[in-house]
């Protein structure tokens, strides 16, 4: 006698063992990409750690004027009367740089395919070839800024504002379509508009508030403009433009507003940096109180000097409407020296983070 055949039985078994296959291939697969996406890369601890730095003497660039003329350069930024340059040469004396600053970021990248240079630091968001690479070692963001009055009575202008200031009114601002703070519910100061002597900053700028092409134009409009009817646009190298800012309000009753980069502006307190509202209606002020809480325009910025800090992670989430990383671009070659591969790894140990961190700049990660 032959035994009941149940074919039903053989399917369900069969329909199973799909399913808990499929199941156990997409639960591996997503622990694996899981995995991948927490992985943080190890991070070297000092710039001696870092192996194959080459020996010789190499060229590098970047934007004269930009932030990283001003880092590289700059003395008491990392340790008193020492500049980064210097304090990073003596770190690696067989790796000798020598620094190029061009006119431009655009003048930087050329000399790079041109192999008058072994690579430049740029802070932009600019598109390279595809013969070339890029590191990301650190970030910075646009600021824009008002004065600051020390005069508590003198306080319409930043008041009015809230301390914060939109994408949109920045527009309107920079276009032309706003030339009195009244029109924004402020005082009744006319607006004087400052830009800085930084072509990536410009680009920048038209790139990252402006966006669309009318406005560009609107914008570059009024900075070659010299009718004495129209808004005009002021471009001063960045400590001028501080210098200028305040003494305006006070003496002359105008209402001016600037920007820069945040490293150049941090610790600054002639000026107050501005929260931006993004178009979605969120605001982020780059600057914390010791306690974490955003600065607001209460507060002392020239009295509580030093005990404020960098909101490190909206940059480093890009969430800060403002933010543009700074990058090495160097050859994708392999057959040249990798000086600006091994500049990068170099900037980007534990170390050096700490250093960028005090010339002004944003770590890559807390």
């Amino acid at each position: 006698r032959k035994p009941k055949q149940y074919p039903w039985r053989s399917l369900l078994i069969l329909v199973l063992a799909i399913l808990f296959g499929s199941f156990g291939y997409w639960w591996w697969h997503l622990q694996r990409q899981t995995s991948l996406a927490n992985a943080i890369e190890p991070s070297i601890c000092c710039i001696a750690d870092v192996a194959g730095i080459p020996q010789g003497k190499f060229n590098y660039t970047a934007e004269k004027g930009g932030i990283w003329d001003y880092v590289w350069q700059q003395k008491n930024l990392v340790a008193k009367n020492i500049t980064l340059n210097t304090k990073l040469a003596a770190k690696t004396p067989q790796f000798k740089l020598k620094y190029q600053p061009q006119t431009s970021t655009e003048s930087a990248i050329a000399r790079v395919k041109e192999e008058q240079a072994d690579f430049a630091i740029v802070n932009s968001l600019t598109d390279i070839d595809s013969s070339l690479t890029s590191d990301t070692f650190a970030y910075d963001g646009l600021t824009f800024f008002v004065a600051f009055s020390q005069d508590r009575r003198n306080q319409d202008l930043l008041d009015s504002l809230k301390g914060k200031i939109s994408l949109e009114q920045l527009r309107q601002l920079y276009t032309g379509k706003i030339t009195n703070w009244q029109q924004l519910g402020g005082a009744d100061l006319p607006v004087k508009l400052y830009i800085p002597n930084s072509d990536s900053a410009i680009v920048l700028f038209e790139e990252q508030v402006l966006i669309d092409r009318s406005q560009v134009e609107a914008f570059r409009h009024l900075l070659n403009t010299d009718k004495l009817d129209e808004q005009q646009i002021t471009r001063r190298p960045i400590l001028s433009m501080l210098r200028q800012i305040l003494p305006e309000y006070e003496n002359e009753h105008v209402g001016s507003i600037g920007f820069a980069s945040l490293a150049r502006v941090f610790n600054q307190c002639s000026v107050y940096p501005l929260a931006i509202e993004s178009d979605r209606g969120k605001s982020f002020q780059p600057i914390l109180q010791s306690n974490l809480e955003p600065i607001e325009p209460k507060l002392d910025l020239c009295r509580e000097k030093g005990s404020y800090i960098r909101d490190r992670q909206i940059f480093q989430t890009n969430s800060y409407p403002l933010t543009y990383p700074l990058s090495i671009v160097y050859p994708r070659d392999n057959r040249q020296i990798p000086a600006g591969e091994k500049f990068a790894e170099m900037l980007k140990t534990d170390e050096a983070q700490k250093l960028l961190s005090k010339a002004g700049l944003i770590p890559l990660h807390n």
